[in-house]
């Protein structure tokens, strides 16, 4: 049996690692310079999708995570996030206000607000069904794909992608709120316990 004890998870760090062989379970808090929300203020926003194009900014489709960087998770048919890890939330802004109107859209920077775990190995899942009720079958949650769902009482977003990680294999991100960030950390210390 691997000892998957959580090493202290500090919210807000750079990379706080969970678990002594990362190829069971490593989770880290993810840094982003952006996250940005996007939500429609009319659900006849005309050619959103050729105007997220035309700079540069992939087009996620329904219960979709697009994109590296930067990465586009769809929320709702009014709502999304842009997260960038080099531009900052200034410059992703400004390149929205370039192709979406002030009456359009509201454009909300978030990267402050909002929190990013991510979890990976062959113990992830078995993590991640603890807090919700989520399949996580490559049928129900292939890659690539994202759901709002409710985890240890949060409502977040969980998205799946291939990870480009040393230990290459899938991972999923989840986007919380991020006062629940020490709340957080003590259920993923407590659920780790009941994985053997």
């Amino acid at each position: 049996m691997t000892d998957l004890s959580l090493r202290a998870l500090k919210p807000w760090g750079r990379v706080d690692s969970i678990g002594n062989d990362p190829s069971q379970l490593l989770i880290q808090m993810e840094t982003f310079s952006a996250i940005v929300r996007v939500t429609a203020l009319d659900h006849c926003l005309q050619n959103l999708s050729e105007r997220l194009t035309s700079i540069g900014f992939p087009v996620p489709r329904v219960n979709s995570a697009v994109g590296e960087e930067p990465c586009v998770i769809w929320l709702s048919p009014r709502d999304f996030l842009i997260l960038h890890k080099t531009h900052p939330a200034g410059d992703v802004i400004e390149k929205l206000n370039s192709i979406i109107k002030e009456d359009e859209a509201l454009i909300i920077d978030q990267t402050h607000g909002l929190g990013i775990l991510s979890y990976a190995g062959d113990r992830a899942l078995d993590l991640l069904s603890q807090g919700t009720s989520l399949d996580f079958s490559e049928v129900s949650f292939g890659k690539g794909e994202s759901r709002r769902t409710s985890f240890a009482h949060l409502k977040v977003t969980i998205f799946s992608f291939q990870a480009t990680s040393t230990i290459g294999q899938n991972m999923w991100m989840m986007v919380f709120d991020a006062p629940y960030a020490d709340y957080l950390s003590q259920w993923l210390l407590h659920a780790q316990k009941n994985i053997t």
